[in-house]
């Protein structure tokens, strides 16, 4: 079926979805593709399994080209859902669409900031998206991993952060040591200076109001907003994935989406996530991928139940924004 909804000048689709099929794990979701790939709705399926274990985990920009060419008349302000967060730097390529100056807001586990990445990943896509220029801020909700403990610091790409292009508020974080780095007080931290680097007091999302998010959104630079949704900032109640799993209560998360609905333009968003078998056939990168991975805790759970849990909180987010 034809997407009505074509030009990134446009609004985020009202009854569209896109499905970019790299693991199988959305066409497994019965409910949702009976609800959204019927009229009133329509669904764009896009297949890329003959080169998922190419991109999963990391890509080169010779991966990233195919994806880009393959997508290029697909609807780019669709609601994409694309599987695994295993595949959440395939969010800088939805981005590339985007020529219009932009802010980004990203709900996620991790900071996904690593500088050091031999290509980008999931684990590096927002360092590499902080240096585009027409994006113009990145503001990154939920992640309490230990990437944001000094150990995950040492690799982290700071400079986004200390010139304020990327703010990161933890849905529940005390404090981050950062050795042999000196920052300054802003909107996401304040900091305890020290002889060996800093201390970053965080402001943590877990005790503010709605009026917190409101005012955030109020100091972005930019109307129009594209928001990413890595369902592992979650807590285990709400989602199932390949990742650590964060605090964040999916009604929470609703209610955060709602307010950027209100306040902003959002002419695009994605959706990852899901659960799906580690399939690399690359050797070094499947090692790579298996000393940064968490031991699965997923083996322990049906695969209709995962399947079961990760579908409903789909289907929350997409209730918010298609009508």
């Amino acid at each position: 079926m034809i997407m009505k909804c074509l030009s990134p000048e446009a609004g985020l689709c009202a009854n569209s979805i896109r499905i970019l099929d790299f693991d199988g794990s959305i066409l497994a979701q019965a409910s949702l593709l009976e609800r959204y790939t019927k009229p009133p709705y329509s669904a764009q399926i896009v297949d890329f399994k003959d080169i998922a274990s190419t991109c999963r985990y990391l890509a080169t920009k010779k991966t990233f080209a195919k994806i880009r060419e393959r997508l290029t008349n697909s609807s780019h302000n669709a609601i994409t859902l694309y599987g695994s967060g295993d595949f959440h730097h395939i969010s800088s390529v939805l981005l590339s669409f985007f020529n219009k100056p932009l802010g980004v807001i990203v709900f996620d586990h991790h900071p996904d900031w690593d500088g050091f990445s031999p290509c980008v990943s999931c684990g590096s896509w927002i360092a590499g998206i902080s240096k585009i220029e027409n994006i113009k801020k990145i503001i990154l909700l939920g992640p309490s991993s230990d990437d944001l403990s000094a150990r995950g610091l040492i690799t982290a790409y700071l400079k986004s952060v200390k010139n304020g292009k990327l703010e990161i508020f933890p849905y529940e974080k005390d404090s981050s040591r950062a050795y042999f780095h000196y920052f300054k007080d802003t909107n996401c931290f304040t900091v305890r200076r020290g002889i060996f680097g800093s201390t970053l007091c965080w402001a943590s999302l877990k005790e503010k109001s709605e009026n917190f998010i409101k005012d955030l959104l109020k100091n972005m630079p930019v109307d129009d907003v594209y928001v990413s949704i890595d369902k592992d900032c979650l807590s285990n109640a709400y989602a199932v994935t390949n990742w650590e799993q964060g605090l964040m209560p999916l009604d929470w998360l609703s209610s955060a989406l709602s307010i950027i609905k209100e306040e902003k333009k959002i002419v695009g968003m994605d959706i990852t996530g899901e659960y799906s078998p580690i399939v690399i056939k690359n050797p070094v990168k499947r090692f790579l991928s298996s000393l940064d991975h968490p031991k699965q805790t997923a083996e322990t759970i049906t695969p209709s139940k995962i399947v079961s849990i990760n579908e409903a909180a789909n289907l929350k987010i997409l209730e918010l924004f298609l009508r």
